[in-house]
């Protein structure tokens, strides 16, 4: 009974060893190919192709990757190809295109590929610029007071992006140097100097891959206010016929309005005209003063309603 039953075990083993290696078919394989060179081209993005040096490619399978590797651009159509891959639904393609300097500034991701087995699948994809476009303080601008707002556009698949000022625009002496989260804005409450300032950003994806820094907006803070006009007339010392005078004066660059005061005292604690939201750089006086001698002074406003500094009065 014991020898029979062996030689059962082993030709029901025998048998199944038969039917896997020598009676199941093999399963056909597929491909996968991307070519810069037809219609299934990589699109240029926002920024250049031809500012590209290399572009890498992480090719995955449900989330493992399979192949990582950089292309060289040249003269020359650039093509990626996958062959002998198993028929399934799950494979990813991840683009980096990067530039001289091996900085990420395009990026191009396509999931859920499916290959076929005895086809080549032909993949479709563009260039997602990644490199933000900063907003506020627009470049250029005017800082009187704080907190200042930075802000700047989303960009696609971007978790973290990094923010840095500086005293110059080579960013060798930085102010400020922050990454920011799942935001697009950055509120700056600490004072800072009068002087210009450099700021830019860059960006972070999900595979905690930094992008190049993007274009650099320059601002200036003034806390001074603006530079006070220059008294054009009544001149000083003028002897005035009519008691309904005309006032002028300078404009001043950034100016929102203009602060005018007359006073028989030069004091000016006690004013015969008093006009805070002056918008042009005159005025006629609309009620009659008395004959006296007169004291008269003007600052400008900005915006926000800073004060500049006040003239010597006439």
């Amino acid at each position: 009974m014991i020898k029979c039953i062996k030689i059962v075990l082993f030709a029901a083993l025998f048998s199944a060893l038969l039917t896997c290696d020598l009676f199941e078919p093999e399963q056909k394989s597929g491909a996968i190919a991307i070519n810069f060179d037809s219609q299934q081209q990589l699109a240029k993005g926002t920024q250049s192709e031809d500012t590209l040096a290399t572009v890498q490619c992480v090719f995955s399978k449900g989330g493992t990757t399979i192949q990582d590797q950089s292309y060289r651009k040249s003269s020359s159509p650039l093509k990626i190809e996958f062959k002998s891959l198993e028929p399934a639904k799950d494979y990813a393609i991840l683009l980096y295109g990067k530039n001289s300097e091996n900085e990420m500034t395009e990026r191009s991701y396509k999931s859920d590929i499916q290959v076929i087995a005895g086809q080549v699948t032909f993949i479709d994809m563009s260039w997602d610029d990644f490199r933000t476009t900063l907003q506020t303080p627009a470049n250029g601008a005017t800082i009187t007071s704080f907190p200042i707002a930075f802000s700047w556009t989303s960009v696609a698949s971007v978790q973290t992006y990094e923010l840095r000022a500086s005293i110059n625009s080579n960013f060798s002496s930085t102010v400020l140097s922050q990454q920011i989260t799942d935001s697009t804005s950055l509120s700056v409450s600490q004072t800072w100097e009068d002087g210009a300032y450099y700021w830019q950003v860059r960006c972070q994806d999900n595979k905690n891959n930094w992008g190049a820094w993007s274009s650099i907006f320059s601002f200036t803070v003034n806390t001074q206010g603006p530079e006070a006009p220059t008294l054009i007339s009544p001149a000083d010392n003028a002897v005035l016929t009519s008691n309904t005078p005309d006032f002028d004066w300078s404009d001043v660059s950034g100016a929102a309005a203009y602060e005018l005061v007359v006073d028989n005292d030069n004091s000016f604690t006690s004013a015969e005209i008093s006009q805070t939201d002056l918008t042009a750089s005159n005025y006629t006086a609309v009620t009659q003063i008395a004959d006296g001698t007169y004291y008269w002074r003007v600052r400008a406003r900005r915006q926000s309603r800073q004060l500049g500094r006040l003239v010597e009065y006439f």
